[in-house]
């Protein structure tokens, strides 16, 4: 697939920037677009000339969250203005969509030569509220390499969980939360 171009992304999103009455008349509603590049693409900042270059309050625009695009796909991602930047930008490489987090979910998708299972079941018992038969049976499956996924009991016990495991000879990571 061709690479799209910073002009592509700007183009797409003036497209998306809201129109104003007094638009064709008042060169202060003219939008700019501020970019920065990233390996996945850009993140295009917008907004209209007189906010930009006076600061004056009359061209003020509510919703002007930045964007990102992807370079490979063309996709035009709307962040948001709650959070920082670099906020969504973190959800997005973790997760592929900004408004998206890791929480306590943690899978388990392989180990390692010495890996050590009884200590990695009481992990996974310290850690969330499973049984150590669901314990035993989550160590079980990613031996025999099948993902494991197990619901920690707090963002902090999934971190944990993740840097234990890792320590034990296991690979693990946090993903979104499903439907807890």
């Amino acid at each position: 697939m061709k690479a799209r171009s910073l002009e592509d992304a700007i183009g797409q999103v003036l497209e998306e920037c809201p129109a104003h009455e007094h638009e064709a008349d008042d060169p202060g509603w003219e939008w700019i677009v501020r970019t920065e590049e990233h390996e996945f693409g850009y993140v295009l900042f917008y907004a209209p000339r007189g906010m930009m270059e006076s600061e004056d309050v009359n061209y003020f625009v509510d919703g002007n969250a930045p964007y990102i695009y992807e370079r490979v796909t063309g996709r035009l991602l709307v962040t948001g203005t709650a959070q920082s930047i670099e906020t969504y930008l973190d959800n997005y490489r973790k997760t592929g969509d900004p408004h998206r987090e890791l929480g306590r979910t943690v899978a388990i998708c392989g180990w390692h030569e010495g890996a050590n299972e009884v200590a990695a079941m009481k992990l996974l018992r310290k850690h969330s509220a499973i049984t150590l038969a669901d314990a035993k049976q989550c160590v079980d499956n990613c031996l025999a390499g099948d993902d494991s996924v197990v619901v920690a009991s707090s963002i902090e016990d999934a971190v944990s969980m993740v840097d234990g495991l890792v320590r034990l000879g296991f690979e693990a990571e946090r993903r979104p939360d499903e439907d807890i």
